[in-house]
């Protein structure tokens, strides 16, 4: 599911405005659709379910923020933004590091 929509948002950025950051999207969607293939095909399903998660859970105040600007809701976009921040540090940087730490003590365990 996660695959399919990274895929359906590298080919829309064909047909979308063109933007500053295009080529590092489109790398950016190329990396991740061969993360999600990588795990997918290498078994690790609830491993890269965890991951998948820990990176989305930011991009839900992202969306908000970007909805506030839109909006002109001034409230929604900083209350947005500091969510965004807020959720990426513990959970990209906090929650991350201790699933990359367990990932590699199981894969140790396993004698991958």
């Amino acid at each position: 599911m996660e695959g399919s929509f990274y895929l359906s948002l590298m080919i829309s950025q064909f047909f979308d405005t063109k933007r500053k950051d295009f080529w590092e999207m489109f790398i950016h969607h190329i990396a991740t659709l061969c993360l999600i293939g990588g795990s997918y095909l290498g078994g690790c399903y609830r491993i890269g379910a965890l991951v998948m998660v820990t990176h989305d859970i930011a991009d839900i105040f992202l969306e908000a923020a970007k909805l506030g600007i839109y909006l002109q809701w001034v409230w929604l976009s900083n209350g947005g933004f500091a969510g965004f921040t807020l959720s990426w540090i513990i959970f990209r940087l906090g929650v991350l590091s201790v699933l990359g730490f367990s990932i590699v003590l199981y894969l140790k365990q396993m004698r991958l």
